[in-house]
């Protein structure tokens, strides 16, 4: 079994702390972890509501260069919205447009239904904007 593996499945099994332990192991084992290692335990930071240990992950992604996916890139935008994190979560979700992913229409109209529930009108049309140039540009 690979600590991919088993970090999801403690994640699945809400075993935050012991994914974590595993993650630290992995990398104790000169093992590096990748994208889908770090995606559900993000997934469950989210959903506990465990901001301060999500921001780590993801300082501690971006330090061993992880690159993020697009369903990494909407799993963020929408845990974020649901905590209430909206200015990071239009930051994700531009950072998500600016390299070439279009987003997905459910992860797009639950930020700007946020937007406009917290009466962020500038914020909204910014992201707005931004849907409407990920959906010009051509697939390539």
């Amino acid at each position: 079994m690979t600590f991919d593996t088993l970090i999801s499945c403690a994640c699945e099994h809400s075993q935050e702390e012991a994914a974590l332990k595993l993650l630290k192991k992995m990398e104790e084992d000169s093992c590096k972890p990748g994208v889908h290692t770090y995606a559900p335990l993000l997934k469950i930071c989210c959903r506990k509501k465990r901001m301060k240990v999500l921001y780590f992950l993801l300082d501690h992604m971006f330090k061993n260069d992880v690159s993020i996916e697009v369903g990494t890139y909407s799993l963020l935008v929408r845990g974020l919205c649901k905590n209430g994190k909206l200015e990071n979560a239009c930051s994700f979700f531009e950072e998500m447009v600016l390299k070439g992913f279009v987003p997905k229409d459910s992860t797009y109209k639950m930020l700007i239904e946020e937007l406009q529930v917290k009466g962020m009108e500038k914020e909204k049309k910014h992201i707005e904007k931004l849907m409407l140039q990920a959906k010009e540009k051509p697939n390539v």
